[in-house]
């Protein structure tokens, strides 16, 4: 699993919860589709995987549970929406040694 629920409770600070579960899970199977298995072991992920599934499930809870869909930073901005493309574009720089060639984010 490259991200577990645990993971991201210890990051938000809260307990592991259904909504904190289901990004998880959302976060853990966007990733399994653009990482190369042979490369990124599923079971035991290298900790720059696990990094950005995690902070990958922060932003998907964050755009599911905060009003409109928007979460807003510290300073108050709202920040702007992070689903589709952009989600998994703001890991490339993570990720990049175990990315898939052959996935369509290339």
């Amino acid at each position: 699993m490259y991200v577990s629920a645990i993971d991201v409770s210890l990051i938000l600070g809260q307990p592991v919860n259904d909504s904190i579960t289901a990004a998880a899970e959302t976060a853990d199977s966007v990733l399994a589709q653009y990482l190369d298995q042979a490369k990124a072991d599923y079971d035991d992920p290298p900790k720059p995987v696990s990094e950005a599934g995690a902070q990958m499930a922060v932003n998907v809870l964050q755009n599911r549970t905060s009003a409109g869909g928007q979460s807003v930073g510290l300073d108050g901005q709202v920040a702007p929406y992070r689903m589709g493309q952009a989600l998994i574009a703001q890991y490339v720089g993570l990720l990049e040694p175990w990315l898939d060639m052959r996935s369509e984010l290339q």
